[in-house]
């Protein structure tokens, strides 16, 4: 009989602890004593509702956690894996317990635990899940380390792709007017870039009128016409350009790094169906070839820091060998050979010391392909598209069919998985006991579907899962074994893509750090493909590039960035208020005009709840940007993205008279001519009768809450979007409970405009504490083209301008602390929380910056207001 350990629940917050045990729950403060012995104590199990955040927290306040992890949110994630479940704490208590409730948490972590335990061994996925536990320890450690980006040259960088993006637009466009020389103003006047789905369809109808079929803007399907309408190599190149350029590339990094040129990335250990890692805000895992040698080593102290990293050797393909044990590919890895220059030799017929390096470079996609079991229409976009490698679809065949024929069980085992699975899948379709089609890696980390979720069985998938997975079990088992491993030496682990590990160290230790890298991941490697030999490739460089740096290089590269560079704990926010000036409000309002001319911006642009469309966006090919307002000095702020809305963050740029009259084109200076429709329009928006506030009640906001955060199987999927989204962002349940965030389905306006579901802020009145006004986000998890055209991202409708609205607060406060919106108020209250003062936080109706009016100011509690604006206290 196995007896259990005792175990203890550890539910961190913003300034205490609470600890369970199946009797009772107690609270810490960080600093006590008594916690840390807790947290040490080798003999118990640490039950975490997520064991990465929670680690975090404790790390940032100078705590450590002994003994075994269990992480419930871990846990679920691997029996249900590919499942379209949801993974917050409140779904899984909902689920596994039939009640979610916050005062309980701590016993209610023991409770699921013991029913996961059960489940994790019936499911045969307990080694699986000891693997992910243990690697949460080097996940939180990465988390709080940050990642370091050469911010300077990322920006020539983007500079460089500017010009070359307006190069290959200009060429794109000038081949369009020639076609169709009747639409070249129009096509000049396009964004071909644009990723609305009014415009993508109308760049798809552009380039067929110009005798070019394009369908769509898929990569494969574009680069299957570049040899009849070479165009199109431009137009892709202009594509790839704008990306890097943008949120998905250069800007959003960018977006997202602090003063001294880190980002913090956060850590998902397993989010993605087949086990591997992923990181958010920013994707770090994903950036483009091309940026990676912004990546660089974090610098602290006198010595020189450097990266030392670590590849696994042709990771996927070793696996394969052990899956299928077919005996070509594994001798050749047994003696050391090259499966890449072995292929070519099947796919050439000449032995292997004939190969050259383009035969073997052809070689590559041959054998990944059949990692993904493609046919071979897709082995030869795939090998033009990722290798830059060109053949016929005959010679794509007759690749293949060399590849079966000299790895045989390799061949055999994917006839097979096809068989089993189609099986399975065919059975489950005729089935409602809810047995899934599955596959299984080696270690036996399961990967299911649900059929009624495809139109067809993903056989590619279920050929790729157990390969992947493996991989995905082999690199966690390496981090897991890490911060042990390293404890000596001083170095950091600063990130994990797939196959490849990175740690940050002294150059003086890097040859010592990377002989433990290596032999880390061989440990690893040896507990998953025990036949198989394992290989890895260790560096020492620069940035992620692989470079090494000569010493002028390097301190010409350093001397444009702030060093060291660091991240202060979030618990040190609390120090900005102390320092921040105390806020006397001016006597004089807001004003929107220019007292040096007779220039009135409100005679010029449509103004409401406090913003305008600014008509400098609009001049830069960015109109609809309702993100302008007007400052007490007399200038005009604009922001783009205004709120930290992802993927952007607020780019501010402050317009002054001059800017705001040409890109309106009126001349620089003197009396210009008033346009009445607008003053109309503004003159009434600004008159008390237009307004009418909407209302919510304290009924309201208790249905809003429901929805969110307890069980509701009839609105489970919507429930779990809206969950993952606030998760994303930082918010816990608990967070989203205390701010007043509820979830509110889709309605129709009284225009007839359909709106959907919605994230939903109550605010509550500064000056009448008891009236709740509604701020919706709009359906936040769907990209632009999912949303119908016209969608606005926040609405408000009802809720009156310029009021300074209060989140929650406590029942006798000391100080505000006003934000420019919603997230920031959250996030920043919940920081300062830490510091155990007594505070409310607030944030502006229309996200604008600026001084409260007088009769608001002093209705927000407490003594003092500190106002925060992009972590700058006024």
């Amino acid at each position: 009989m196995t007896l259990s350990k005792p175990a203890v629940a550890i539910v961190p917050r913003q300034n205490q602890v609470l600890i369970g045990t199946s009797e009772e729950q107690q609270s810490y403060s960080y600093s006590d004593s008594q916690l840390s012995k807790i947290l040490q104590e080798p003999t118990t199990v640490k039950v975490f509702a997520d064991a990465v955040v929670g680690q975090n927290l404790l790390n940032q306040n100078g705590l450590k956690v002994g003994g075994q992890i269990f992480d419930v949110k871990l846990a679920d994630s691997l029996l249900t894996a590919g499942l379209e479940v949801d993974n917050s704490i409140a779904s899984i208590s909902s689920r596994h317990l039939g009640k979610f409730s916050l005062e309980s948490l701590p016993q209610d972590l023991l409770k699921l635990r013991d029913v996961l335990r059960v489940k994790l061994a019936s499911e045969e996925l307990i080694e699986v899940a000891k693997i992910e536990f243990n690697a949460t320890k080097a996940t939180a450690q990465m988390s709080q380390n940050g990642v370091r980006l050469d911010t300077a040259w990322l920006k020539d960088k983007q500079q460089e792709l500017e010009e070359e993006r307006r190069g290959l637009e200009s060429q794109v466009k000038d081949w369009l007017g020639e076609k169709l020389p009747d639409e070249t103003d129009k096509i000049q006047l396009s964004d071909l870039t644009s990723t609305k789905k009014a415009d993508k369809t109308q760049t798809l109808e552009c380039f067929n009128r110009a005798g070019v079929p394009l369908e769509s803007f898929n990569k494969n399907h574009i680069q299957s016409l570049t040899t009849e309408h070479p165009i199109l190599n431009q137009f892709q190149r202009m594509r790839t350009v704008n990306d890097l350029i943008g949120n998905k590339g250069i800007q959003g990094l960018l977006n997202v790094v602090d003063d001294e040129n880190k980002v913090y990335p956060t850590w998902h250990q397993n989010s993605a169906a087949t086990g591997r890692m992923s990181a958010t805000k920013p994707a770090i895992q994903n950036i483009p070839a091309s940026l990676k040698r912004a990546i660089i080593p974090e610098q602290q102290g006198e010595e020189k820091q450097v990266f030392v990293r670590a590849d696994y050797s042709q990771q996927e393909l070793r696996i394969l060998a052990q899956l299928t044990g077919d005996k070509t590919l594994t001798s050749a890895y047994q003696e050391g050979r090259d499966a890449h220059r072995l292929t070519a030799s099947l796919m050439t017929g000449k032995p292997e010391n004939q190969i050259t390096s383009e035969e073997r470079q052809r070689a590559k996609p041959v054998n990944f392909g059949k990692i993904y079991g493609q046919s071979p229409q897709g082995l030869q976009s795939y090998a033009k598209v990722s290798y830059g490698v060109e053949f016929s679809i005959e010679d794509a065949m007759k690749f293949q069919a060399a590849m079966d024929k000299g790895y045989p069980s390799v061949a055999r085992h994917e006839q097979q998985v096809r068989q089993d699975f189609k099986h399975q899948w065919n059975a489950a379709l005729s089935s409602e006991d809810n047995q899934y089609p599955q596959t299984r890696t080696l270690l036996g980390r399961k990967r299911e579907w649900q059929p009624q979720q495809h139109q067809y069985p993903p056989i590619n998938e279920a050929l790729n899962a157990p390969i992947q997975g493996s991989g995905a079990d082999m690199s966690k088992l390496a981090l897991a074994l890490l911060p042990d491993a390293l404890q000596e030496t001083g170095a950091k682990i600063t990130l994990i893509r797939h196959d490849k590990i990175v740690l940050t160290a002294q150059e003086s230790q890097a040859e010592k750090v990377g002989k433990i890298l290596e032999s880390v991941m061989k440990v690893a490697g040896l507990r998953i493909t025990p036949d198989i030999p394992t290989v890895a490739e260790v560096s020492i460089c620069d940035n992620l590039l692989g470079v090494r740096l000569s010493e002028q290089e390097f301190r010409n590269r350093e001397e444009k960035l702030p060093s060291p560079s660091r991240k202060e704990p979030i618990t040190e926010l609390r120090t900005y208020p102390k320092q921040a000036t105390k806020f006397k409000p001016k006597q004089q309002p807001l004003s929107s005009e220019n007292t040096l001319t007779d220039f009135d911006i409100r005679d010029h642009v449509k103004f409401r709840n406090g913003r305008g469309e600014c008509p400098c966006c609009g001049l830069e090919g960015k109109p609809n940007n309702l993100n302008l307002s007007v400052r007490e000095d007399g200038l005009f702020w604009c922001f783009r993205g205004s709120g930290g809305e992802p993927p952007s963050r607020d780019v501010e740029q402050l317009h002054d008279e001059k800017a705001i009259r040409k890109a309106l084109g009126l001349p620089e200076i003197g009396k210009v001519q008033v346009l009445p429709d607008i003053r109309e329009f503004n003159q009434s928006q600004s008159s008390s009768d237009n307004l009418t506030p909407r209302v919510a009640t304290e009924e309201d906001l208790k249905i809003s809450q429901q929805r969110l955060l307890s069980a509701d199987d009839k609105h489970h999927s919507l429930q779990q979007k809206a969950l993952n989204y606030l998760e994303g962002r930082g918010i816990t349940p608990e967070m989203a409970e205390r701010y007043n965030i509820g979830l509110n389905f889709g309605f129709r306006t009284p225009d007839g405009r359909s709106l959907p579901a919605s994230i939903t802020f109550h605010h509550r009145d500064a000056v009448e504490p008891d009236k709740l006004y509604l701020r919706r986000r709009y359906a936040p998890w769907l990209s632009e083209e999912e949303l119908e055209p016209g969608t606005p991202k926040w609405g408000q409708s009802g809720v009156p301008p310029s009021v300074w609205v209060v989140q929650q607060p406590e029942p006798k406060v000391e100080k505000t602390y006003l934000t420019e919106g919603p997230w920031d108020a959250v996030r920043l209250g919940d920081a300062v929380r830490q510091s155990g003062e007594s505070i409310a936080v607030a944030c502006t109706s229309t996200g604008a910056r600026g001084i409260p009016p007088p009769e608001q100011l002093k209705a927000i509690p407490g003594d003092e207001v500190v106002i925060f604006y992009v972590c700058e206290a006024w």
